[in-house]
């Protein structure tokens, strides 16, 4: 039996919330693929694994987000881009609210948000949890950038 899509969309936010926006968190990494890092997450029938890669020779980054039910893969989210280490905990912090709040703006964080010291901007279009796409960015205070990403997802066929 396939998932509802509402489902679905709640352990995306469950395995967010318990992942990478998360105070501390436990990563693992993939053997065989060096700079990865996969936060592993389980709820009934459903596994997801956020996974992404670093290395020492750049501030980039790049991963995905999957969702298997049953041992199906059934939605995928793609990622990349840069964050200077000062914004991180911002950009934590401002994907944290939008997951509690269970609002789904591109899997990320909300469409404006204004910070002490950074403001938090994300663009995405579509948005729709089954297909989206978009970009991030956190600007200082003087409008700054201190980094952005690009994300790109969708349902696999057969789970709407």
């Amino acid at each position: 039996m396939k998932p509802d899509i509402k489902e679905v969309k709640e352990v995306f936010f469950m395995a967010m919330l318990a992942g990478w926006a998360k105070q501390s968190i436990q990563k693992r990494s993939i053997a065989d693929l060096s700079g990865s890092k996969v936060i592993p997450f389980t709820h009934g029938d459903f596994l997801v694994k956020d996974c992404y890669f670093v290395t020492p020779h750049s501030t980039m980054s790049t991963g995905f987000t999957m969702i298997w039910h049953l041992d199906h893969l059934i939605w995928a989210m793609y990622y990349g881009g840069t964050y200077a280490k000062p914004a991180v905990p911002f950009l934590k912090q401002c994907l944290r609210e939008t997951y509690e709040r269970r609002c789904f703006i591109g899997g990320r964080g909300p469409l404006f948000r204004r910070g002490p010291d950074y403001n938090y901007v994300n663009t995405p279009s579509p948005n729709d949890f089954e297909n989206f796409a978009g970009t991030e960015h956190i600007f200082d205070n003087n409008d700054q950038m201190f980094g952005s990403h690009w994300y790109r997802g969708m349902t696999m066929n057969g789970t709407a």
